[in-house]
């Protein structure tokens, strides 16, 4: 048996497209019918699956980038503020410093959005986002002191990194399906 498969891909600044087919021989009996329907099933999937389209088409590793690059400005600036504003201020200032940029990173990099169409929608919804996520880290570090009052500057860091993971993870989502919906 022949199985072919489309692969899905994004042409830049296009939408998802199933083109380049690979071909899959499997060798199937009579008696292998129920591995023949479960090759179909695979396939489906992997040709509809809309995280296989967004890896495939590299949004997610053009935000990951991005976010990587945030998240070492995030900690280079709060360690420098922690000491003179505390925890709360320098989470506050750091991740407020490092949000504007990595909104417009996005933006452009991750989700094609090029000149000044909508500009202004974009970082209000993203200043938004940025507040979510200052609500989750600032949580975080607030529940940390009340655990471990004597915690480390790097304990601290290690929490906010930990709570900015769930808010990279959400402002994934709010910025793929909300503010660049109509982008992509």
């Amino acid at each position: 048996m022949t199985a072919t498969v489309p692969l899905p891909t994004r042409p830049e600044g296009g939408a998802a497209t199933a083109s380049p087919h690979v071909e899959v021989v499997v060798p199937v009996h009579e008696e292998e019918g129920a591995l023949a329907g479960s090759i179909h099933r695979l396939h489906r999937f992997l040709s509809t699956s809309f995280l296989v389209r967004l890896a495939v088409g590299g949004q997610v590793w053009r935000f990951a980038l991005v976010g990587a690059a945030s998240t070492l400005a995030y900690a280079v600036l709060y360690l420098a503020l922690r000491t003179p504003l505390g925890a709360q201020a320098a989470n506050a200032l750091a991740l407020a410093a490092t949000a504007v940029a990595n909104t417009a990173a996005n933006r452009r990099l991750t989700f094609g959005v090029r000149g000044r169409d909508g500009l202004g929608r974009h970082h209000a919804a993203g200043l938004f986002v940025f507040a979510l996520g200052l609500l989750l880290t600032g949580c975080a570090v607030a529940l940390l002191h009340a655990a471990a009052p004597g915690a480390t500057h790097a304990a601290e860091l290690a929490v906010l990194l930990i709570a900015s993971a769930a808010a990279t993870a959400l402002r994934y989502v709010a910025l793929r399906f909300w503010v660049f919906a109509r982008a992509g």
